[in-house]
Order: C-alpha cells, then sequence, then structure tokens
C-alpha cells in the first residue's frame, strides 16, 4: 500500500533581522506589565486613601498588557509562517490573561496578604511573595504558551499523519500507539521481512476522513500487510482485507494476528507470493477468501519448518457472519497442551482453497463451504460431519475402522472441538458400547462439579442454578431421568459461559452495560475538560452549603451528567470546528456531536472531586478542626499554605498511585461488579439512547427509558419540597413522640434524633431513606446482612448496655456522636491541652476521661471484629481468586491471556496505563510528604508515611474486592486511628496526619478503581479516565483550600476522633485499666462469625447461609452514632419491593427501569435542595406552623421543657455532687 512520509512546516525567515530581538522586548514588556498589575494587590488595603493611584496603576497597566500581548502573537507568528489569529481570537487570549490576573489579585486580597515591616514576618512575607511569583508563571507561561501556540496551529495545509514509510516502521520496533484521534486506532506491528498494519472505523471507510454514521451497530476492519525481501530491489507486494463483524469480534481476532504476525516475522519468509487478499485471524488459524486464486504461500516450505505456524482454514469472503465460531475454535485450539499441527493442501477448484488443522498425529478438521466436497486423495476418514448455516465441517482421522456420527445441524465448532479433546481411544466389543454409555456422565458431573466450585462463594450469581446443580451431584438413583437432569443443568451453566463471554451472567450488569463498543468516539475533548473543570470548582463549593445538613444533600454524579448533557450540546453546535495541529497530533474544540463517552467522563470527574464519596480534600477536615477555636485552635500550620498545597499533594495522590497495583484484582475480574458504577451508566443510556420512543413493551409498560426518568425526576424535584421545607415533620418523622412529647424512654426508644429511631414509618423523605444504602444498587443480600448487624446490635446489645448503665452510659443520650466527661457534659478539650497540643497529665487527672454513649462504645468494638473478621472472610471465601491474581501477576500474562469476556475485549481496542505511570505519582507523592513533614512543625516522621503508604498497599485489595461485590466499603479509619494512636500518644497533629496518609489514600485508591470500572464498562480509554481524573482531584483539591470554608457534620466526629486516638491514645481508653478494656474482648468474635458462616454455608449450601456475608455484618453496627434506624427501615423496603419482587417476578421491568429511577431520584433531591436552598432558606424565608414545629417540641430534639429547664435525653439524672464516679482506676496511665 503506498504511503509517505509526515511532512511538517519548516519555519521561514523573518523579513526583519530585529523580529525577534523585538518580540523579546515586547515580552519582557508584557510580564513587566503583568506583574505590576500583581503587585498592587500588596497595597490593596490602602483603599480608598489611595484609590487614584490603584486605580491609574491598573488601567494602565491592562492596557499595556494588552497591546503587549498582540504584539508578541504577531511576531511569534510570523517567525513560524502562521497566520495571524483573529482580532476576536486574541481578545479571547488577553481576556483570559486579565481574569487570571484578577483572580491572583482576588486571592491575595480575601487572604489577607499584606506588606508589613515586623522583622517577625519574614516567613509569611516570603509565603506572599512565593504566592505571587505562581500567579505570574502560572499567567506567562501557561496562558502565553496556549494561545501563542494557538496561533502556530492555525496552518491551513492538511497534512496526512496517518501514513508511515515502512523503513519508519521497522525502525521503532513493535509499536501499539493510537493516533490523534480515537476514532482511527492505529496499530503496527513489525518483523524483519514484513510489516502490519490496520485500520478501525466505523461504517464505511473513507481513508482518513471522518467515518460514516449510517452503520453504528457493525464495524470495520482493514488489515493490509506489506511483504518485503532483504533485497532492496527484490519485489514488494502490498495484500488488504476488509472484515465486517460485531467490535467485540474484530478487536479479539486483530489482538491475535498482531501477536502471531509478530512470531511469524521471526521466521524466513519463503520468496513465493501471491495477490489474493489476506487477513490473520487468531494463533493457528488463517482467513483466506474463496475468490478462485492461485494460492501458493509456503508451497516450498518443508512439514517441519511450517510445524509451529499457521493452519488454514478456507471461509467465504461473503460469509462473515461464522468469525464468532472461528475464533471459538481457535481458542479451544490454543491450549498449550493441545497445540495443533498444520497439513498444507492447496488447490484451485472453484470451492477455493481448504486447509486442514489436526490434533498431532490423531485428529484433522476440515472446514468448508456448503456444497463443496471432500478430497478423497487424503487417506482421512470422516469421523463426525457437522453442518452450520454456511459451512460443512468434517473432524477426520486416519483409523482404519472409522465411525461416523451424524449429528443435528445446530452443533457449534465448541462442541466439536470439545469431542475431539475428550473423546478416549475405544477398542471394540460390548464394553466399547457401556463404555460409551457411561462415558458422557462422568465428565458432565466433573463438569458441573468444577462449574458449582467455581461459583459457590459469588454471591452474586443465580441461587437457583447451584441449587439444582448440588441436588444433580448428590443424586446416585433414577439413572436415565438423572443423567436427563443433568445435561439440561449442564446448558444451563453453558448458557452462563456464553453470557460471561458475551455479556456478563449478572443480572444487574446485562441491564445497562452494552456488549458493543464504538472505539471511533473521541473521549477527552476539550469539551470535556472545560464542563469538568467548572463543574469540579463549582460543585466543591456548592456542596458545602449542604453539607451541613444531617444527612446532607451530596451533589451526586447524577446531577452532573443531566446537566452535563445539555451544555455539552449546546457547545457541540456553537464551537468552532477548524482543525489544529501541534506536529503529528491535531485536534479540534468541537470533534462532533456530544456523546455518552464524554457525559460519563465529566461524571467521573466530579466523582472524584464532590460526588458519591469523595467529599472534598481531606484536609480540610485537618485544617477545621487545627484552626477552629472551638476545638485546638491551632494558626500556626493551619494558615500555612504551602503545607496544605503540598500536604494536599501528597494525600491525594498517594492513592493513585496505589490504584495501579489494584486493576488485575478489581478492574478486569467480571465478578466485580462495582454495582454504583452501575447507576450512572443507566442514567446516560437513559439520557442519550432512548429519544422518547420504545419499540418494546415490559409488563404493559410501553415508555421508554427517557420517559421513566422525566416522570420520576419531576415527581421527585416537587415532592422533596414537602417533608424538607412545607411539612418537616415528615423529615424524620417521630411521630410516636408526639404521644407524649416529655416521656424520655420514648424518645430514647422511637426518637430520630437522640433515640435509637426504633419507627414502623420513622421517614416519608427518599433522602433520608435511602442514605446508609442505595436500595436498589446495592444488592439485597448486603443490605440485609448490613441491616441484620445494625439491628442486633442496636436493639439488643446497645439498650442492654444503655439500661445497664455499663460504662456510665445512661447519664447521656442512647445514640449520638458527641464525647462527655463526667459531669454529663460535652468534653472541654482545652482543659487538658498543653500550648504545643500534647496532654496536660496533671489537668488531664484533675478533670475527667472522654466518655462515650452506648452506639458509640458498640461502634467501636464493631471496629475491632471488623478489622479481624475481613482477613479471614477473604481468606475462607476469595482466597482462591487472590492467588490465581497473584500467581498470574507472578507470571506477568497480561490482561488478555487471564480475561477474555466481552467487556476486557473491547477495551483492548484502547492503551492501557502502563504500570510506570503508576509508580511515578506514587514516588513523587511519597517524596512531596515527607517534605511536607519534615520542613514544618508536625512531629510526624518520615517513617510514619512509609507505613502509611503500606497500610493502603496490604488493605486496598481484600477491602475493594469486598466492595466491588457488595457496594459497602469498610472504613479504615478507625483502624488508622488505632495503629497511629499507640506509635503518636498524646500527639494529636501525627495522628490525624497518619489518618490522612493511610486512610483516604485507601479510600482515594478504591475511589479511583471503581471510577476505572466505570470507565470499564463505558470503554472509555483508561488514559483518558487517569488524566481527567488526577487534573480533576487536584483542581477540586485546591478549591477546597479557600478561606473560610464551612464545617461539615463529620467535623465533631473527626474532632472526637482525634481526642480519643490522638490526645489520650487508645492505650489510656482500651488498656487492661482503661474504663472501656472490656471492648477488646469482642475481638475473637471477629474471628469466630466468619469461620462459623463458612462451614454452615458449606453444610447448608442451598440455605440462606450462604448468602451470609460476616464483614457486613459488621458494618451495620458501625452505622450508629449519629445515625440510627430511621435512616435504614427505607431502604429495607425499599429493597424488598424492588431487588426481591419486582426482579424476580418482573424482571424485564426491573432490567429497563429500576437503575433508571434510583439516578433520576438521586438527581432530582440534589437540583431540588440546591433550588429550595437559594430560594426560601437562604433568604430565611420559614413557615411557622404546627407541621414545622411538633416535631422539635418533644425530648429527641430537645424541645421539652418542664419547670423551667430543658429535659435531657438520658434515662439518669446527675447525682447531687454534680459528677459521677467513673468506676475504673483509669489515672494508672497517666504516668
Amino acid at each position: 500500500m503506498p504511503s509517505r512520509p509526515v511532512r511538517r512546516n519548516r519555519p521561514q525567515r523573518l523579513s526583519r533581522p530585529y523580529a525577534m530581538t523585538h518580540a523579546g522586548v515586547r515580552l519582557i514588556a508584557w510580564i513587566t506589565s503583568l506583574a505590576a498589575i500583581l503587585m498592587l494587590a500588596f497595597v490593596g488595603k490602602e483603599w480608598p486613601s489611595k484609590s487614584q493611584v490603584i486605580i491609574a496603576g491598573a488601567v494602565g497597566c491592562a492596557i499595556a498588557m494588552l497591546n503587549d500581548s498582540w504584539e508578541v502573537l504577531a511576531v511569534t507568528d510570523a517567525s513560524f509562517t502562521v497566520p495571524r489569529l483573529a482580532t476576536s481570537r486574541r481578545v479571547l487570549h488577553d481576556l483570559f490573561s486579565l481574569a487570571l490576573c484578577v483572580g491572583g489579585i482576588i486571592m491575595m486580597w480575601v487572604s489577607n496578604i499584606n506588606i508589613t515591616d515586623d522583622k517577625n514576618a519574614e516567613q509569611k512575607r516570603q509565603e506572599q511573595w512565593l504566592m505571587a511569583a505562581l500567579w505570574a508563571l502560572i499567567a506567562v507561561v501557561g496562558w502565553r504558551l496556549i494561545f501563542a501556540v494557538w496561533g502556530f496551529l492555525m496552518a491551513d495545509e492538511e497534512r496526512d499523519i496517518y501514513a508511515f514509510n515502512g523503513a519508519w516502521c521497522l525502525g521503532f520496533g513493535t509499536i501499539d500507539m493510537p493516533i490523534c484521534l480515537p476514532r482511527l486506532n492505529f496499530f503496527m506491528a513489525r518483523g524483519f521481512s514484513t510489516t502490519l498494519w490496520a485500520r478501525m472505523t466505523t461504517g464505511v471507510d473513507r481513508g482518513i476522513d471522518r467515518p460514516g454514521n449510517d452503520c453504528l451497530c457493525r464495524h470495520t476492519l482493514n488489515l493490509w500487510t506489506t511483504y518485503s525481501t532483504a533485497d532492496p530491489s527484490g519485489p514488494s507486494y502490498a495484500t488488504s482485507r476488509s472484515l465486517q463483524a460485531p467490535m467485540h469480534e474484530l478487536r479479539h481476532l486483530f489482538d491475535i494476528a498482531r501477536k502471531l504476525h509478530g512470531r511469524l516475522s521471526s521466521q524466513t519468509i519463503p520468496k513465493c507470493w501471491t495477490a489474493s487478499t489476506r487477513a490473520l485471524v487468531s494463533d493457528g488459524l488463517y482467513l483466506r477468501p474463496k475468490a478462485g486464486v492461485h494460492h501458493c504461500y509456503c508451497m516450498n516450505t518443508s512439514a517441519e519448518a511450517m510445524r509451529d505456524g499457521p493452519g488454514h482454514i478456507a471461509l467465504d469472503s461473503h460469509r462473515i457472519t461464522t468469525i464468532e465460531s472461528v475464533v471459538e475454535l481457535s481458542e479451544q485450539l490454543m491450549r498449550p497442551t493441545k497445540r495443533a499441527t498444520t497439513s498444507v493442501v492447496e488447490t484451485t477448484e472453484g470451492c477455493g482453497a481448504y486447509e486442514l488443522l489436526s490434533k498431532p498425529s490423531e485428529v484433522y478438521l476440515e472446514v468448508l463451504p456448503i456444497g463443496c466436497s471432500i478430497r478423497q486423495d487424503l487417506g482421512l476418514k470422516i469421523l463426525w460431519i457437522a453442518e452450520t448455516q454456511f459451512y460443512t465441517i468434517h473432524v477426520m482421522a486416519p483409523l482404519e475402522q472409522p465411525k461416523a456420527i451424524t449429528p443435528g445441524g445446530d452443533i457449534t465448532l465448541v462442541e466439536i472441538t470439545a469431542r475431539i479433546n475428550d473423546e478416549p481411544k475405544q477398542s471394540g466389543g460390548s464394553s466399547q458400547e457401556s463404555k460409551e454409555q457411561q462415558e458422557p456422565r462422568e465428565p458432565l458431573k466433573d463438569t458441573l462439579r468444577r462449574l458449582v466450585e467455581e461459583h459457590e462463594h459469588d454471591q452474586n450469581f443465580p441461587d437457583d442454578l447451584l441449587n439444582r446443580a448440588r441436588k444433580y451431584l448428590e443424586n446416585k438413583n433414577d439413572e436415565q431421568q438423572d443423567a436427563e437432569r443433568g445435561q439440561s443443568i449442564s446448558r444451563e451453566f453453558e448458557a452462563q459461559k456464553e453470557l460471561m463471554l458475551n455479556s456478563s451472567i449478572y443480572p444487574e450488569v446485562r441491564a445497562v452495560v452494552d456488549d458493543t463498543d464504538d472505539p471511533t468516539l473521541l473521549v477527552g475533548t476539550f469539551r470535556v475538560f472545560l464542563l469538568g473543570t467548572i463543574f469540579a470548582i463549582i460543585g466543591t463549593g456548592v456542596e458545602q452549603f449542604f453539607s451541613l445538613r444531617m444527612p446532607p444533600i451530596g451533589l451526586s454524579t447524577f446531577i452532573v451528567q443531566i446537566l452535563a448533557l445539555p451544555v455539552g450540546k449546546l457547545l457541540a453546535r456553537w464551537l468552532p470546528t477548524r482543525k489544529f495541529r501541534i506536529f503529528s497530533w491535531e485536534f479540534t474544540l468541537n470533534p462532533g456531536p456530544f456523546n455518552q463517552k464524554e457525559q460519563i467522563l465529566i461524571a467521573m470527574m466530579a466523582n472524584v472531586t464532590f460526588g458519591g464519596s469523595a467529599v472534598g480534600a481531606f484536609i480540610v477536615s485537618i485544617i477545621q478542626v487545627l484552626k477552629l477555636d472551638i476545638f485546638y485552635g491551632e494558626k500556626n500550620l493551619s494558615n500555612s499554605i504551602p503545607w496544605q498545597i503540598l500536604t494536599l499533594i501528597s494525600t491525594q495522590f498517594i492513592g493513585y498511585g496505589c490504584a495501579g497495583l489494584v486493576r488485575r484484582f478489581l478492574v478486569y475480574p467480571p465478578s466485580m461488579i462495582w454495582p454504583k458504577a452501575l447507576a450512572n451508566i443507566a442514567l446516560a443510556k437513559a439520557l442519550n439512547k432512548d429519544n422518547g420512543h420504545s419499540e418494546d413493551t415490559v409488563h404493559g409498560w410501553k415508555m421508554s427509558r427517557y420517559n421513566f426518568f422525566l416522570v420520576c425526576f419531576t415527581s421527585m424535584f416537587f415532592y422533596f419540597w414537602i417533608p424538607n421545607y412545607l411539612f418537616k415533620a415528615l423529615y424524620l418523622f417521630n411521630w410516636p413522640t408526639w404521644i407524649s412529647p416529655g416521656n424520655v424512654t420514648l424518645a430514647l426508644i422511637a426518637g430520630s434524633t437522640c433515640g435509637l429511631g426504633f419507627n414502623p414509618l420513622p421517614t416519608l423523605d427518599w433522602n433520608v431513606a435511602t442514605y446508609l444504602g442505595d436500595p436498589i444498587v446495592t444488592p439485597f443480600f448486603t443490605l440485609m446482612n448490613f441491616a441484620s448487624g445494625m439491628a442486633i446490635w442496636g436493639f439488643i446489645v446497645a439498650p442492654l448496655v444503655y439500661f445497664k448503665n455499663v460504662w456510665n452510659t445512661g447519664y447521656f443520650p442512647i445514640n449520638n456522636n458527641f464525647i462527655y466527661d463526667n459531669h454529663g457534659l460535652r468534653y472541654n478539650l482545652s482543659r487538658v491541652l498543653l500550648p504545643d497540643l500534647t496532654l496536660n497529665q496533671t489537668a488531664y487527672h484533675e478533670y475527667s476521661v472522654p466518655l462515650m454513649t452506648s452506639t458509640q462504645v458498640i461502634k467501636y468494638a464493631a471496629a475491632f471484629m471488623i478489622y479481624v473478621a475481613t482477613p479471614v472472610h477473604m481468606y475462607l471465601w476469595h482466597r482462591k481468586d487472590i492467588m490465581s491474581r497473584l500467581r498470574a501477576c507472578w507470571a506477568r500474562k497480561s490482561r488478555d491471556e487471564e480475561f477474555n469476556d466481552v467487556h476486557n475485549r473491547l477495551m483492548s481496542a484502547y492503551p492501557e496505563c502502563p504500570h510506570w505511570w503508576y509508580a511515578v505519582i506514587l514516588v513523587a507523592s511519597f517524596i512531596i510528604a515527607c517534605v511536607s513533614v519534615s520542613l514544618w512543625p508536625t512531629g510526624m516522621p518520615i517513617w510514619g508515611i512509609v507505613l502509611a503508604v503500606l497500610f493502603t498497599v496490604v488493605l486496598q485489595i481484600p477491602i475493594g474486592m469486598l466492595l466491588a461485590v457488595t457496594n459497602m466499603e469498610i472504613s479504615t479509619r478507625i483502624l488508622s486511628q488505632l495503629v497511629s494512636g499507640y506509635m503518636f500518644e498524646g500527639q494529636p497533629i501525627p495522628n490525624m496526619i497518619f489518618q490522612m496518609f493511610s486512610f483516604m489514600s485507601t479510600h482515594q485508591s478504591l475511589n479511583f478503581a471503581s471510577d476505572l470500572k466505570l470507565a470499564h464498562y463505558a470503554k472509555i480509554p483508561p488514559r483518558w479516565a487517569f488524566a481527567a481524573q488526577v487534573y480533576a482531584t487536584l483542581l477540586a483539591g485546591f478549591v477546597g483550600l479557600g478561606k473560610d470554608r464551612f464545617t461539615c457534620p463529620h467535623t465533631h466526629t473527626f474532632f472526637m476522633s482525634s481526642v480519643i486516638w490522638g490526645v489520650v491514645g487508645p492505650r489510656r481508653l482500651f488498656g487492661t485499666q482503661g474504663p472501656y478494656r472490656a471492648v477488646t474482648y469482642t475481638i475473637p468474635i471477629g474471628v469466630i462469625v466468619p469461620v462459623a458462616v463458612y462451614f454452615m454455608s458449606k453444610r447448608w449450601p442451598n440455605t440462606f447461609w450462604r448468602n451470609v456475608n460476616a464483614p457486613i455484618l459488621f458494618i451495620g453496627p458501625m452505622a450508629w452514632a449519629p445515625f440510627n434506624w430511621s435512616y435504614m427501615q427505607g431502604s429495607i423496603v425499599l429493597a424488598f419491593v424492588f431487588n426481591k419482587v419486582i426482579k424476580r417476578r418482573y424482571a424485564a421491568w426491573w432490567e429497563k427501569y429500576a437503575y433508571v429511577l434510583t439516578s433520576s431520584m438521586s438527581a432530582a433531591i440534589g437540583i431540588s435542595g440546591a433550588v429550595m436552598y437559594f430560594a426560601v432558606q437562604h433568604p430565611g424565608i420559614a413557615l411557622d406552623w404546627w407541621g414545622n414545629r411538633v416535631q422539635s417540641e418533644g425530648v429527641d430534639q430537645g424541645g421539652f421543657v418542664a419547670s423551667g429547664k430543658v429535659v435531657g435525653c438520658s434515662v439518669l439524672k446527675m447525682p447531687e455532687k454534680g459528677y459521677f464516679d467513673i468506676g475504673v482506676d483509669w489515672k494508672v496511665y497517666l504516668a
């Protein structure tokens, strides 16, 4: 195929010799003007006394900068022979530059930066100048470079970036890279004498032009093979072939073809050429048309030379529908122990060439188009004859007594291959017939037994199928019926295997995830990063307003998906479509219609910043606790902007570096379904693929997903106003306490604020009912385990502890997250702290030990149990999976070798992120973390950072596997607090920093892995997903470091934890003489429960024991304090209705509408909450009537007054002396 090298524009000399000097002078003037504008911020505090000077300086510098930037652009463009930018684009450049300057001025203004003569403020002045220099550097280098390059890219000449010289390919070896637009995935493989390169397009092939949109369901694979000899003057031939088939098949064919080509190219290619079109298919197979051409490939090569070469199968070039069958057969024959040798036969008959694949010296396979006859001179006898729709398959062997079997026409190539591989040699007689009758039974049972072993620990696999398979394996009577039943079960398992290969065995995944892909869709577009930046900045800030609520209203990624769609379509209509080039890289601001992949990638950027479980940067919580006077009130460290920046960068990206280690464990395996990623896919499909019309009808419903989404979204948008503004009593519907508002016991049991929330109808607010677990996205067995653990410990253990006054809990409310002293008041930390924030042991001796409520004690007991139960559970249930992944890592197996499901095959079209990317991020983040803890007085040693990183590396795999299957994450915060509490006893700052580098890094790693799975489902190139998430996280983290941020409801919990684990330390609380030493006695329970559950499930596998998950049982108690049963009961009811009843009885309805329902509800709540806040709550417009007061007039919410005093929510009254005795000699730990 003709090719030509890439051409590039050569710079031309300017007509004036002083032009470059002029450009340099003007550039310096422009930088000076910009610096002058930045320096105005230092005298900004002198306004209005020096207002005339400030205004004059600002206007003058702005005008000078505009003029200078235009001149620099003109000279720069002329030096590269590039047309000058239009005036509008030059103005756009200067507006961006001025906006950046204004942003720097505002930042310095609100940060109270000013000039001071105080000699003690030298460090602060250095930080001021550092920040000013940082903004100047960004403005000069960043925007200057961007817009100068923009002008350089305005060349009009079109360049063919897809044509490459053959010698260029040979010089660089094997290359696997995407060229420019993802619409054209360009691959090359190299050999000593051949070059293979291919292009995959959608629809009609139009050269380098954009593919058409008329064939979205089919894809075309174009393969070109160029042959040349070592002699430069020798012949050279090029062949090409185009195949049409579903993309996952073509992608799989091409991957294997590329590998095969590399192997064959190392051999000596004989000087025997052909003009026929050829397309490599798979290792051991060669696809060739029957167009009546003369084949002479390798005719002069000996059989020994071809023993490891490719075999041949002749296929009709017009009958491409059997490619899938050929792939299945090739995969069977590719097994190392059963590799086929080749027998080469050539023919020029009308039926075309056909070849034979053989098992060594035993069996041969011939594939012929319908109507072609078998050659009679081969000396082979037919064993089986099978007919497909277009082909006849002859299975032959050189046997003297062949046995002809003619199965039905529906036999598959997989079945033929299985018979070839599994059929033992037979030796006549009657015993042969008995063997023939018995032989199918043992392989069948062995197969079923193996399949049961593979899936018995998969709690998302259909229970009914496993139960029937077990009963069949246990049954030894009624042989004929037993065999028929076994065959039926085996076929169902085969159907599951077929789903596993080409779709998914999990109905949740099949319902929303497509098993096709269009790799020509652009993903990393300008629109994505523009909208992602806007949503990351605005969303991170706006979410703080709603984080003050209990529970907070999260700006979920569903909102971003809804908002991104219309804005993205507007940008697709308005942005210019002109193409720009940087060397061989071509891009455009508007590559075409806004697509679903762009929408999901924007949602992923939001997810790592403010959506889902990633609620801003963790460092913000530390700054809040350190800076606010109601907590530690430490100003030096919390006001240091460089420390905040360095700590933020290292914290956020250590988890990203570790995430590269878990892709083989958490992203690639199909069993890791990640339920929370499915709702985003469902919403995207509803918004993009349904246009309001639905051709299929499910259980009488003809409504499309899009219309269903609109109905649900609109209904919830307006309904949300009822419990949250019009009738607030319905929000936390504590109606039992209305009967007797002053009854303390009733409030403790049924109250929704200070009580346990034991209420048959606790809320009529969807946000409250689903807060602890999405009832549709979360698997039903997960919610049942979670609710069971929460109920057992909350309704049995907590009341016993409370009403028996164990640990003096009767003097406090039964359920909240505050810490108290022995006077029944909030713990006053300032009384026991020294100025350096360490523990004042004398004051601590005179004051009180921190005391917790009963549900807090249970929460910590559950934490001790779960950290022991999780590794035990993972060993018992998932040890085989983990070991197989580790062995694959050790053997350096590629993803294609280990995972062959349709989604992994589709994703193989895109280059993966290499491991060294993650290694670079991890190492760089580690170095920055060491700098941040060493140059500032944090008290954190470097070995603590090392231990924190190891903490993440070890725990992310077991916790991530559990999260991927159950949609429940085990928080490692308490474990990190326990470890740091013993290492840094009495030092709250190192304790919190260790939490940040251990717990938050683990959480970020799992969150990033979850988004990688979302990208895996959506077929987003991994490298674009990586780049977008890293950028968005860094950006939102800086936004999170803004001045005077609001606190969130978890700040009190964070502060309380820092007191217990950092200031006081676990030794003083949970040691042998500590008040809560008995809590550690629950650790053996964490070992006993998972072992007992495992053996129960083995003993009674067909009962509910199979669905019991010990770690999830212990996650339930950790939901208490501050939440209660009011936040759980609604999820149970909704999960039973949707994931039990509807999913079982109306599966088609569930698959079509369930995920759309939950995503529409969550999106409506977020948008409705935002509108409500800015419309009525922020202006202070309140409705004062009985429905908004009754819930707060009882003991439950502290509104009941008796004898002029507020009645507290505690069962015991304080003794007359004003305090109670702790009951243990906790003071022995003061030494």
